[in-house]
């Protein structure tokens, strides 16, 4: 309970309470927000996976063989649940005038005095702010482990898509080319640590391969390069199965993140240390194990494109709605309707 005494004390005791107030109904509407934001990444990656799957398979990527499934089966438990969420949704967004109400009410208390008066309108904001909290609250952790675990698994298989998408789009500038017979599971950026020079890892089902990449200034204005070159050149190329293991750890005179590979008696090399982004180096060690444990060639998928695209879920955004609709379509078909809005969706 607030206890007035003088006015400069009651001032301060008012400011605190009113600055407290106002994170709280920030902190409310953020939580809305994130909720909402999530519902519309949720049904992005919908329709984006699908797409990025379409994309690769198309250019001969043949590994990961499961995420079709993964992504079929993640999709189709989405769709199933997406309007409970809604519902959910359409709740929450009816509380943000609420919010709006409140914070117009704090905003002209901004330059009280802190009279008793005051601190009575202020208390009936704070009575009002704790109770929509408390429901906000009750309404999202329902659903907030469920929701947010499916979102992490749309944005692992996403992830997967970008970084496949990335390699493919660097080894068509590489120096190098493939051998009649192998596939490139993933390429990564890196730092060969003896050497300082940056690069490419790429990792194929037959090898390991770095290539360097240096950036020749042609012309300069004014110190500036207005014009320069890439120069590739590979500088380790060793069958993949001479890798005895990899690991993690911290390198460099800063200790940042990095990969320690060791190499079988026979290899050109004992030893390669790499610098590279944190986030990357999970990646990089579970790819070269991908493919020395064998279960890249169980999730090799062979045979024609066509035939491997067929495995891809067909996602459409609805045009009006922007729902995620997904349903099978058979030849002869020219529209399908959403289930959300009702609208006829013309087929390409």
């Amino acid at each position: 309970m607030i206890t007035l005494s003088n006015s400069s004390t009651n001032q301060s005791i008012f400011r605190n309470e009113y600055n407290s107030i106002n994170s709280q109904l920030n902190s409310i509407e953020r939580e809305i927000n994130e909720f909402l934001s999530i519902l519309t990444r949720m049904d992005t990656y919908s329709i984006e996976i699908p797409s990025g799957l379409t994309n690769i398979r198309s250019q001969g990527y043949v590994y990961f063989g499961k995420l079709e499934e993964e992504a079929n089966s993640l999709i189709d438990n989405w769709l199933k649940v997406r309007h409970s969420y809604l519902t959910i949704a359409k709740r929450l967004q009816g509380y943000l005038p609420q919010i709006q109400s409140l914070r117009n009410r704090l905003i002209r208390l901004s330059n009280a005095q802190g009279t008793q008066s005051d601190f009575v309108r202020l208390r009936n904001i704070r009575f009002e702010a704790n109770s929509l909290d408390a429901v906000v609250k009750s309404l999202i952790s329902e659903v907030r482990t469920s929701i947010k675990n499916v979102e992490d698994r749309f944005r692992q298989i996403s992830s997967r898509i970008y970084m496949i998408e990335t390699a493919l789009k660097q080894l068509n500038y590489a120096s190098f080319r493939l051998m009649d017979g192998e596939n490139i599971v993933c390429a990564y950026e890196a730092k060969l640590l003896e050497t300082k020079e940056k690069g490419t890892i790429y990792i194929t089902d037959k090898r390991f391969i770095f290539e360097s990449v240096k950036e020749i200034p042609l012309k300069k204005v004014l110190f500036i390069t207005t014009k320069k070159k890439i120069v590739r050149e590979v500088k380790y190329d060793i069958p993949i199965g001479y890798i005895y293991r990899v690991n993690k750890g911290k390198v460099g005179f800063f200790a940042r993140g990095g990969i320690f590979i060791d190499f079988r008696q026979g290899a050109p090399v004992e030893k390669l240390v790499f610098d590279l982004k944190d986030y990357l180096i999970d990646y990089v060690i579970g790819d070269i194990n991908y493919v020395l444990s064998g279960q890249a060639d169980k999730e090799k998928l062979i045979g024609p494109k066509e035939v491997i695209s067929q495995r891809i879920p067909r996602v459409i955004k609805c045009p009006v709605c922007g729902a995620p609709v997904k349903q099978e379509i058979v030849r002869g078909m020219t529209t399908i309707k959403c289930q959300y809005c009702g609208a006829t969706i013309q087929l390409q």
